[in-house]
């Protein structure tokens, strides 16, 4: 719904800045991971990719494990985890971990976005739906009704 000054979304309040930063900041970490890994790579004083005499320690294969997307996950839940918390607590006690009661349902808000969106992408990589074999499976369908068609208009 517009508003009178004909903006349909103010962002000059902080709860939605801060519910997108989070989220956004989240969803690039998680869905992001190897190409984040690979900028850490590049940008790393040790280069774990082309020194030779950094080979033999296998950094590459440790920073890896370290980066890797599920210990990401992790600490994204934990963090979320730790700050939902020390959310809590202040509120009971008729405080704001963030300023305002808003600021903190923006975090709140953005931790349950976080979580619909692992849950559907872990679910996705679960099934066994290929749009491809999909859209084929139609047109082969579509094409069997259009010659089943044709031979009953022929055999008329």
């Amino acid at each position: 719904m517009a508003r009178d000054d004909g903006h349909i979304i103010e962002l000059k309040n902080t709860p939605p800045i801060i519910y997108l930063k989070l989220t956004s900041t989240v969803f690039i970490c998680v869905i992001l991971n190897p190409i984040l890994r690979e900028i850490v790579y590049k940008i790393s004083p040790l280069r774990l990719k082309s020194s030779k005499k950094i080979k033999p320690y296998e950094l590459e294969k440790h920073s890896n494990y370290i980066l890797s997307n599920d210990n990401i996950k992790f600490l994204v839940y934990g963090g979320y985890v730790i700050v939902i918390i020390l959310m809590n607590f202040l509120n009971l006690q008729g405080l704001s971990y963030n300023g305002s009661i808003d600021n903190d349902k923006a975090i709140l808000q953005s931790f349950v976005t976080f979580i619909a969106f692992e849950r559907a992408f872990s679910l996705m990589k679960q099934l066994n739906f290929r749009p491809s074999i999909f859209l084929n499976n139609i047109i082969q369908s579509v094409y069997k009704v259009l010659k089943d068609d044709t031979k009953e208009d022929e055999s008329d």
